[in-house]
């Protein structure tokens, strides 16, 4: 079948291969690594100085050689500029990590402080439903709404501080009526965000620093924020474009709050925050979470689009469709929510527009330097973003490795005609075929490139995602190109939305439905521990290795030398799996190779208790799981035990029947198998049982057999005994829950760790009588506060006769009268460390019987933050 297009040559000159270099990479690679190194070492003015002088150095000495010698300084020019750009990256990330005097982030203290900001709204309001994640907790959350705020003044007193910074506002209620550009008024707690509060939990506060928040305002109704006079026109006319381009593409729907609707409120014009928990944890299971939020695929996509629709449909050249795209590009980046990829995709859009025009070659990997600098430049913590990382780490492979190993990128993206065929049908088999290798390999490609910054960021695997993004990436594309269309057509006539508006809910419905089902696949998420930064480096070096042995040498070199021998190619492949696995397996190792054996992990869980045990040789249990908060304490735990490298638990002890200590247990069962379960003896009994234990088994994925855990028990954990010292096989029904709470002690190579649950007055006094009594040696070298480091009468001889080294109290605030009480009677030699400030508290056990205490959380300001 010939072509029958005279106008449209079947090669363009821009789509050859660029034989021109890639100067921007060298100074790409260094600007990274300075400001990786920058931010490794904090805040630093010795840091700032020696880069400068550096900088300066390496220039004045490569225009010397230059004088002297030119062949020999251009040979030395990669080498100059990579080092230069190094010394920029850290001066810049400096600039950076070291806030202003004025910043708002300074008035913040480790405690939340009530304060009046005045400031301007730069992102519409959206609304925050409140999940009830504690089934035992009476459902009171009601809805916020949250926008930022770029502040302009601190209005305490009579007369206005300057203060600036943006601050993320948190108003619960009622909707509050301001828009983008408002000059506000608005009071309430000014706080600090805190990092991860227990292992394996995000760190969202750095995430939110890398875009600049450092603090958050909680206003406790919307009465609080009141609205000026004056309002920025530029974003005010901004959110009205973007009012009307989101009406025009859900004009299809009645109700928003259809899934439907709200989905493409998230693909098309970027708010991840409309779509349903439902339809963002399918999305998060199959690995194809950024096909739900516009990114540098949706980018590319409308470019590509574009491009074919004025090139192949309308027949105009190339210079007018290049610069009828680049509109098209800067219009859709001003209507779409901001990030990294979209720069990124923005960007090179943009750069292969001007190629175009001019008649350059393209040249991919320049361009993708060359957003790499920019967007590093305007904000250098970008870096250390996840869809940073991601986004290039898997660009880069598309457009270095993917052509390389045989499988051109355009033929994947049908940039071009196929080659002549003989019939229609042998033309669309062809064309078929090498889209659908293409599609394959590109996903597969991409899935495999950032597979370690997904395990690093995420602590995840998907192993069906490069089939799951191949099967639902052709729909993803389908529903994003029509959702374009339909906004369109919108923006031109209502009455012809509304006409063609049918057409999108089809497809939609179906992307909601497929995106179930490839969630529903046996093991297509496995949550897995995290691996070090020094692993995922090895695991791309195997990467690397692999594509060494796979890559075509170009075809200038001699026929003979084109393809690697086959003796080559296998010892590469088995160099790079060796790399791969040792990148993959040498957190494992190095565990292996610790001399601790033991360790005791008090979850900050608020106020409720989660206090989980595991041993070296893989024993592991959990005392309590839950929280009067309306957190998840189950889901902390299991995340805290997977990253611990924990499997299984050999057994759960539930202390007393409140809430507080097992409201997280349905989510623990659901997600970790648990071979034993114990509780207290009374609670066996029906008659005696509490009705937060009646509301506990249905809510069980399975039926539950408890054994009853008295005073005298004995079990075993590995190298550990644990000993049950409370409470006695009966006591009279007059004993308060608390009094009949599992006192339990653990112990591993001479040291002792006492975990007495609420226990209070009635049964701290047996526990000393039977001490007195020299019938029991409460003696401890670590004890978790009896009843959330509550005092009574009791508590002071309790302490004399434990004599810890270290109190670990299972709270959500500083409980400064017991830390008090604990350093008068014991001494100042002992540490008092609350979750609740600390974080999770870790108590370690080590082969030579070393006690170590640590915290999760350190109370610090973030980096430039006095």
């Amino acid at each position: 079948m010939a072509s029958t297009s005279h106008d449209i040559p079947d090669r363009e000159p821009y789509l050859e291969p660029p034989s021109s270099p890639r100067p921007l990479v060298a100074p790409a690679v260094g600007l990274m690594l300075g400001i990786a190194a920058s931010n490794s070492l904090g805040f630093s003015g010795a840091a700032t100085g020696a880069a400068f002088v550096t900088a300066a150095a390496a220039a004045l000495i490569w225009m010397w050689i230059r004088k002297r010698d030119r062949r020999a300084a251009w040979r030395l020019a990669n080498p100059a500029v990579f080092l230069i750009a190094g010394c920029v990256g850290i001066i810049r990330c400096q600039t950076v990590i070291q806030l202003p005097k004025d910043h708002v982030a300074h008035l913040a203290q480790a405690d939340r402080v009530l304060e009046c900001l005045q400031g301007v709204v730069i992102t519409p309001p959206y609304r925050v439903d409140q999940i009830q994640r504690n089934p035992f907790q009476p459902n009171r959350a009601g809805p916020q709404f949250r926008f930022l705020m770029d502040t302009t003044a601190l209005r305490n007193g009579d007369e206005p501080l300057t203060v600036q910074g943006l601050v993320r506002v948190t108003v619960t209620g009622e909707q509050t009526p301001v828009r983008v550009g408002d000059s506000i008024k608005v009071a309430g707690w000014l706080y600090r965000f805190r990092g991860p509060q227990n292992p394996g939990e995000e760190d969202f506060a750095s995430w939110l620093r890398i875009q600049g928040i450092h603090v958050g305002l909680t206003v406790e109704s919307a009465k609080l924020v009141h609205v000026l006079e004056d309002r920025a026109a530029v974003r005010v006319a901004l959110d009205r474009f973007r009012s009307f381009v989101r009406s025009r593409l859900l004009s299809a729907y009645e109700e928003l709050d259809q899934e439907e609707p709200r989905l493409l409120d998230a693909m098309v014009l970027g708010h991840r925050s409309a779509a349903s928990k439902a339809v963002s944890e399918a999305f998060r299971r199959t690995g194809t979470i950024h096909l739900l939020s516009v990114s540098g695929f949706h980018v590319g996509l409308l470019g590509l689009v574009t491009w074919w629709v004025v090139r192949r449909g309308l027949r105009r050249g190339a210079r007018a469709t290049a610069a009828v795209t680049a509109l098209v590009l800067i219009t859709y980046f001003s209507i779409a929510d901001p990030n990294s990829p979209i720069l990124r995709a923005t960007a090179m859009g943009l750069l292969a527009c001007v190629a175009i025009s001019i008649g350059r070659p393209l040249n991919p990997t320049n361009w993708l330097a060359a957003s790499a600098i920019g967007i590093l430049m305007y904000s250098p913590l970008d870096l250390f973003d996840a869809g940073f990382q991601l986004s290039f780490v898997q660009v880069a492979g598309l457009v270095i490795v993917f052509p390389s190993i045989g499988i051109p990128l355009k033929r994947g993206l049908i940039l071009q005609t196929p080659e002549e065929a003989a019939t229609w049908p042998a033309f669309l088999r062809r064309a078929a075929s090498r889209t659908v290798r293409g599609w394959f390999g590109a996903s597969l490609l991409c899935w495999l490139v950032g597979l370690p910054l997904t395990m690093h960021h995420f602590s995840q695997l998907t192993p069906w995602a490069a089939v799951q993004s191949a099967l639902i990436t052709p729909l993803v594309s389908l529903v994003t190109i029509m959702g374009f269309v339909q906004t369109l057509i919108g923006s031109i006539s209502t009455s012809a939305a509304a006409f063609s508006a049918p057409c999108l809910r089809g497809p939609t419905h179906w992307l909601v439905a497929l995106t179930d089902f490839e969630a529903s696949w046996p093991r297509t998420y496995i949550e897995c521990a995290p691996p070090s930064a020094g692993q995922v480096v090895l695991m791309y070096g195997g990467l690397l290795l692999l594509w060494r042995a796979l890559v075509r040498i170009p075809r200038t070199e001699p026929v003979e030398s084109r393809v690697p021998s086959p003796r080559r190619r296998v010892t590469l492949a088995a160099a790079s799996v060796a790399v791969f696995s040792l990148g993959c397996w040498s957190g494992w190792e190095r565990r292996s190779r610790s001399d601790e054996v033991a360790s005791l992990h008090v979850l900050s869980v608020g106020n409720g208790s989660a206090a989980l045990f595991n041993t070296a040789d893989g024993h592991a249990a959990l005392f309590d799981c839950g929280t009067i908060l309306n957190r998840d304490a189950g889901d902390a735990a299991t995340r805290a035990a997977r990253v611990l490298g924990i499997v299984r638990l050999d057994c759960f002890a539930l202390s007393h029947g409140n809430f507080d200590h097992f409201s997280g247990l349905p989510t623990l069962a659901r997600q970790m198998p648990i071979e034993r379960y114990f509780m207290p003896p009374h609670l066996l009994d029906p008659a005696r049982r509490f009705d937060a234990i009646g509301r506990l088994e249905p809510l069980m994925p399975h039926p539950t057999a408890w054994e009853a855990a008295a005073a005298g028990r004995h079990f075993s954990l590995g190298p550990a005994s644990v000993e049950v010292l409370w409470p006695p096989e009966s006591l009279p029904d007059k004993w308060d829950e608390n009094d009949r709470s599992l006192v339990v002690r653990i112990e591993i190579n001479g040291r002792r760790m006492l975990l007495p649950g609420d226990a209070s007055r009635d049964a701290l006094r047996a526990l000393l009588g039977e001490h007195e009594a020299r019938r029991l040696d409460l003696r401890s070298d670590a004890l978790v506060a009896p009843h959330h480091g509550a005092t009574v009468k009791e508590t002071a001889p309790f302490l004399r006769a434990v004599e810890p080294e270290c109190v670990i109290v299972s709270a959500g605030r500083e409980r400064e009268g017991f830390a008090q009480l604990v350093r008068t009677v014991v001494g100042g030699h002992c540490r008092v460390l609350t979750t609740g400030q600390s974080g999770a508290v870790r108590a370690s056990v080590h082969s030579d019987c070393r006690l170590e205490v640590s915290a999760t959380v350190r109370d610090e300001p973030a980096p430039g933050v006095k």
